[in-house]
C-alpha cells in the first residue's frame, strides 16, 4: 500500500507539470492568434501589410518545465460554454468599410459590365474612329437603367449611340450599396471605344 501511495506521489507531479507545460503554451497560441487578429482588422493597416500598434504587442515567453518550488495550480472547475459563444469568441471583430472604397467598387463593375455589351460600330470600325462617350443615366435600386443619354459627346453619332446601346444591354446592372443614397441613382460613366 505505501509502495504504490509513493508511486502515486511521483506521478502526479509529473502529470501535473506536464499540463502545465501544455496550458501555457495553449495560452501562447491563444495570445498569438489574437494579436494577429487585431493587427489584420486594425483600421489604418494598407492592403498587404501588417499593422500591429505597439500598445498591442504581447511578449511571451514558453515555460517547458516547473520549478519544484512551484506548485501546480488548483484545477479549476470551468461551466459550460455552448458552441455559439466559442464562435463568437473566436469570431474577428468586425471592419466596416469604407464608403467611398465600396463605391468605387460598384462604379468599376458597372462599368465592366457596360463594357461587355459594347458593340464597336463597323463602320466607325472601318474609318478607324476612336472616341470616349460620357454617358448619363439613371437607374433605380434593382439596378435596372430608366434613361439613358449621352452627356458628352464623341462627336460621331454612331459611337454615341453604341454608348447608349451598351447601357441599355447592359441593364440590370450591380444593384448600389446601402451608402449610396437616392432612387432613382443619377449614374455618368465613360464608354470607350478604342481600335487595339
Amino acid at each position: 500500500m505505501r509502495a504504490e501511495r509513493q508511486a502515486l506521489e511521483r506521478t502526479e507531479p509529473e502529470e501535473e507539470r506536464g499540463l502545465f507545460g501544455l496550458s501555457l503554451m495553449l495560452s501562447a497560441i491563444i495570445h498569438g492568434a489574437a494579436v494577429f487578429w487585431l493587427a489584420l482588422f486594425t483600421p489604418g493597416a494598407e492592403e498587404g501589410e501588417l499593422f500591429i500598434p505597439s500598445d498591442t504587442m504581447v511578449q511571451v515567453e514558453l515555460v517547458t518545465e516547473v520549478p519544484a518550488r512551484v506548485a501546480a495550480p488548483a484545477p479549476v472547475e470551468e461551466a459550460p460554454v455552448s458552441d455559439a459563444e466559442v464562435a463568437r469568441a473566436a469570431a474577428p471583430p468586425a471592419r466596416r468599410p469604407d464608403p467611398e472604397v465600396v463605391a468605387a467598387s460598384w462604379r468599376q463593375q458597372m462599368l465592366a459590365q457596360v463594357q461587355e455589351y459594347k458593340v464597336y460600330p463597323d463602320e466607325a470600325r472601318r474609318r478607324r474612329e476612336e472616341a470616349t462617350v460620357m454617358v448619363k443615366f439613371t437607374m433605380d435600386r434593382g439596378g435596372r437603367v430608366i434613361y439613358v443619354r449621352v452627356l458628352d459627346s464623341s462627336g460621331n453619332p454612331l459611337l454615341d449611340q453604341a454608348a447608349m446601346d451598351a447601357v441599355k444591354r447592359a441593364s440590370p446592372l450591380p444593384e448600389p450599396p446601402p451608402g449610396v443614397p437616392g432612387s432613382p441613382i443619377a449614374v455618368v460613366l465613360p464608354v470607350a471605344f478604342m481600335l487595339e
